[in-house]
């Protein structure tokens, strides 16, 4: 037993990152410094996608750790695995993923300790500055997650928002705005003005905010609109602007100094 768990934690973090990765081994901690190649990964194990067909195989051989680098090597070299899920079996572990194109929602599993979500990441900012553009090219393809973390400030300001939007058309797909009370979604595709027409509001009395408390929002693009989640809780699912996603390739914080995490 105390063999296998070693095997598969030494196996987990020879997949190709670009940062430091801490973890612990037989009551020992270890630091390494992993190889940069391909696509990078970001890992989740209270979340999964939920998928309109059967998951797609990625690795069954049931050979324990070593799936894990099978898995993250096998889906970056496929145009339609934006994820995998790895998940325990009583003989070892498997690997599958459901194409980008089918992905429909985030499904958000906190007791499930047996799947882990490994998303495939172009890019993610570190303690964003306010008002600070970044490239994310690719962003709004199908099935890709946006994730925001941050501390709500108190009092809560008045106005904070992000922008999803193509730099050289100024088109901004996505406008995703925190006032002190609500959620509003909207997008500008033409024109100089914003137009109540595009706004979506999220009710008053489901405000998942509150001040000095840390928040995470993620931004899912589905085939029926952009799926927005704050902590965990379903936000809308904004649809007016999504034949227009895969042309997001740049983003505006506009969070003051409450954001200390993006990925994408």
């Amino acid at each position: 037993m105390k063999q296998n768990l070693l095997l598969h934690n030494l196996a987990r973090y020879q997949t190709c990152f670009y940062v430091s990765v801490v973890y612990t081994l037989a009551s020992y901690r270890h630091v390494t410094s992993a190889v940069t190649c391909g696509k990078r990964y970001e890992s989740f194990t209270d979340r999964h996608f939920a998928c309109e067909v059967p998951l797609q195989l990625v690795d069954d051989t049931g050979g324990g750790g070593n799936t894990l680098v099978t898995c993250a090597r096998a889906c970056q070299d496929m145009d339609l695995c934006s994820s995998f899920t790895f998940t325990e079996r009583s003989q070892g572990w498997s690997c599958a993923f459901c194409p980008a194109e089918n992905i429909t929602a985030l499904a958000f599993t906190p007791n499930d300790n047996r799947t882990e979500t490994w998303i495939r990441r172009s890019g993610r900012v570190i303690t964003p500055v306010h008002g600070q553009l970044a490239d994310i090219p690719g962003a709004g393809e199908p099935g890709r997650l946006i994730v925001v973390k941050g501390t709500a400030s108190t009092p809560l300001h008045h106005k904070r928002f992000m922008d999803l939007f193509n730099k050289q058309r100024g088109t901004i797909v996505l406008r995703f705005v925190r006032f002190a009370s609500f959620i509003r979604l909207n997008s500008k595709l033409s024109g100089r003005s914003w137009s109540s027409d595009t706004e979506r509001d999220f009710p008053v009395e489901l405000f998942p905010f509150a001040e000095g408390e840390p928040y995470e929002i993620n931004l899912l693009t589905t085939s029926g609109g952009f799926a927005v989640y704050v902590n965990g809780v379903y936000i809308m699912t904004y649809d007016l602007s999504i034949s227009k996603a895969k042309t997001i390739d740049s983003m505006r914080l506009k969070f003051g100094a409450e954001l200390h995490y993006v990925s994408f």
